[in-house]
């Protein structure tokens, strides 16, 4: 499945786990990711928000704001 611009389906988000050390959590990611065996990925509705990644100096993470 593909993304179109004229519905909101199509995207997919990571779920929350751990790959290189990093965590890739499960919010708004549109990763393109489109084959069923993508790891990590789930299909969820298209967002257009505009997101920034920021660091969490409390805990030394990044996270995507608007959640």
């Amino acid at each position: 499945q593909q993304f179109d611009e004229f519905t909101k389906g199509g995207c997919k988000k990571h779920l929350a786990y751990y790959m290189g050390g990093d965590l890739l959590e499960g919010r708004w990611v549109c990763c393109r990711q489109q084959a069923n065996d993508s790891p990590g990925c789930e299909p969820c509705d298209h967002t257009d928000a505009v997101r920034i990644y920021t660091e969490n100096p409390d805990y030394g993470t990044w996270t995507w704001e608007p959640a």
